[in-house]
């Protein structure tokens, strides 16, 4: 694991770097490797990566990720990535759980669930939702 943080970390540098320096071949190869990680990046990391390096393709998956979270964005990760995004990760998680609960009959009502669902969210749910949110946020509707 520490040896996995250590390279993630070194390509995550190598990433910005080249970015900012427009070397596209290291860019590129920084990319390849960072995506091999996986859930091992924090999405609110990833999200300032997106952003930072323009990387687009990131943004999608660590929203996803961050709906499908029990814990929803604290304070600290709210002010990372802006007031806009977060709260449309807060709406497209409302709107996640809402469907999730009326299409699983199954469940009881979600008063008596401490924790509704989290294991149970149909991934292809989570990205329609998150689409959703997004996308009719940049459209301006």
């Amino acid at each position: 694991m520490h040896n996995e943080k250590v390279n993630v970390d070194f390509w995550i540098r190598l990433l910005s770097i080249s970015t900012r320096l427009s070397f596209e071949r290291a860019r590129t190869r920084a990319i390849e490797e960072i995506d091999r990680y996986g859930d091992l990046i924090d999405p609110v990391e990833k999200i300032t990566l997106a952003r930072n390096c323009d990387v687009p393709e990131w943004l999608t998956p660590a929203y996803e990720r961050i709906c499908m979270r029990i814990k929803p964005l604290d304070l600290d990760e709210a002010k990372v990535v802006g007031m806009e995004t977060a709260v449309l990760l807060g709406q497209a998680r409302e709107a996640i759980r809402k469907r999730s609960i009326k299409d699983s009959p199954k469940h009881p009502p979600l008063k008596s669930r401490p924790n509704p669902l989290y294991d149970n969210i149909d991934p292809s749910l989570v990205t329609r939702t998150v689409k959703e949110t997004f996308w009719r946020y940049t459209q301006g509707l």
